[in-house]
């Protein structure tokens, strides 16, 4: 079926500025997210200046400064790691914190999204035993989510160790000697087989 000239000509003017809308709207997005970015990496630049610290910078905008401890292993996807960290406003208000005042780290799977954004990255930068502080910019921390203690897109401060990274396997000998276990025969896929008890003389 043809259209008229005229009927082609209003669609595509229609479509023209169905077009240039969405292209406007997208620019607009863009433009508040590049605000928003710059507004809290200045944040993280007075504080660093106020507090006389020396950090280096990722590319997605993290600020950092690892101390070394003796590890040489980083988490890889998938295992459970062993974390403490406390984090800040950058004001100083400390507002969540996990294994500090009990002495018992957290733990749960790297690289899963169990975690903010910022703990993941800045994680992959370490080694077990490191400790660190990290500056997230808003987008990192909780973006637009608001705390009654923290605004949307602010940036946070988080002091963090990493004890450990363990594979599932590691995971499992851990536990068998933790609990003393004896293994009786473990398959090809890495089943283990533990004796609890033992038949009487025989039992069928």
């Amino acid at each position: 079926m043809s259209f008229p000239p005229l009927v082609c000509m209003k669609k595509q003017i229609l479509f023209g500025l169905v077009a240039i809308g969405l292209a406007v709207a997208a620019c607009t997005v863009r433009s508040e997210g590049d605000r928003i970015s710059q507004e809290s990496d200045t944040q993280i630049q007075q504080y660093i200046a106020a507090k006389g610290l020396t950090m280096q910078k990722t590319t997605s905008g993290i600020y950092y400064n690892i101390t070394a401890g003796t590890g040489t292993r980083s988490p890889k996807l998938g295992e459970q790691v062993a974390v403490s960290y406390v984090l800040s406003r950058l004001d100083g208000y400390k507002f969540d914190s996990t294994g500090i005042s009990a002495g018992k780290p957290e733990y749960f799977v790297f690289g899963t999204g169990q975690k903010l954004l910022g703990i993941e990255e800045g994680l992959s930068l370490m080694k077990e035993g490191d400790k660190a502080v990290f500056l997230f910019p808003g987008n990192l921390a909780f973006g637009s989510t608001y705390y009654d203690v923290l605004p949307p897109y602010a940036a946070v401060r988080c002091d963090i160790t990493l004890v450990s990274t363990r594979t599932e396997d590691e995971q499992i000998e851990d536990y068998i000697a933790k609990n003393q276990l004896t293994v009786t025969e473990k398959t090809d896929t890495g089943l283990r087989f533990v004796s609890t008890s033992k038949s009487a003389a025989g039992d069928t």
